[in-house]
């Protein structure tokens, strides 16, 4: 699953922009939707976050349902990949200033 490089991202983005995080899951996906309604980042990966982590504990409990089955890991791991490379921007941008 990609929860943990999404979570990453969302806390390397706030640690850059001296913001206060939580290792709590619920409080990165918050966090990742208020960075993107406050346009610090583009894409807004808060449901994505809450669906990953839904589906790990499907998985973790032994009860993985359909929505797993449905899921389009092509399209998850290009979306991915296209968030981690907003992310680097906004950090490098960031330390460029420093």
């Amino acid at each position: 699953m990609t929860e943990a490089p999404n979570e990453n991202a969302v806390v390397a983005v706030a640690e850059a922009k001296g913001l206060k995080w939580e290792k709590i899951h619920a409080k990165k996906a918050q966090l990742a939707g208020q960075l993107a309604r406050k346009k610090i980042l583009s894409t807004n990966v808060e449901d994505r976050l809450v669906q990953l982590n839904d589906l790990r504990k499907d998985v973790a409990y032994g009860e993985p349902g359909p929505e797993l089955q449905e899921m389009d890991l092509e399209h998850m791991a290009a979306e991915l990949e296209e968030f981690l490379a907003e992310v680097e921007r906004v950090v490098a941008a960031v330390e460029g200033k420093k």
